[in-house]
């Protein structure tokens, strides 16, 4: 099981989005970086446009191809990488969706976030990761690092509240 550490200011803008955009889907693109000891740094988020069609942002989320590829090629001029994506679920859990399972494409790279934004107010984040041979969602462990003079990991966890 991997595990993934979010600066706390990305996780917060993450859900600050979410409570935003209630009681339609928000999504963004993960970017950061796979460290030597196995963990992944998620280090900066660019939100992007639900592409999904109006009827169903309360349900799906679709991310364009072509502002994915802009965002490729400016995390790659600043040392980042497409780590992974979030989306949000209002009024439903942070777990994935039939509609995740069959349309997040089935690479086992990608982190995927979901947050769970109830009432447009509370949210709670947890992280997927998929099992290209059984095409099937394995949760990964997260922390918050908090940032001033230096990183302070919180212990990681399976899912926090934001």
């Amino acid at each position: 099981m991997r595990n993934v550490q979010f600066l706390s200011s990305v996780a917060d803008q993450v859900a600050t989005t979410g409570r935003l955009g209630y009681p339609y889907e928000c999504c963004g693109v993960l970017l950061g970086r796979d460290l030597p000891d196995g963990n992944r740094l998620i280090d900066r988020v660019v939100d992007v446009s639900n592409d999904s069609a109006a009827e169903h942002r309360n349900r799906r989320f679709a991310i364009d191809g072509m502002a994915l590829a802009r965002i490729e090629r400016s995390a790659s001029s600043e040392n980042r990488s497409v780590v992974g994506f979030y989306h949000t679920h209002p009024d439903a859990p942070a777990v994935p969706s039939e509609f995740d399972r069959n349309h997040v494409p089935h690479w086992e790279f990608y982190t995927h976030a979901i947050v769970s934004i109830l009432g447009g107010l509370d949210a709670t984040m947890r992280c997927w990761s998929i099992d290209e041979s059984r095409a099937q969602f394995r949760e990964e462990l997260f922390q918050l690092i908090h940032t001033g003079r230096e990183m302070v990991p919180e212990p990681a966890k399976s899912h926090n509240r934001l």
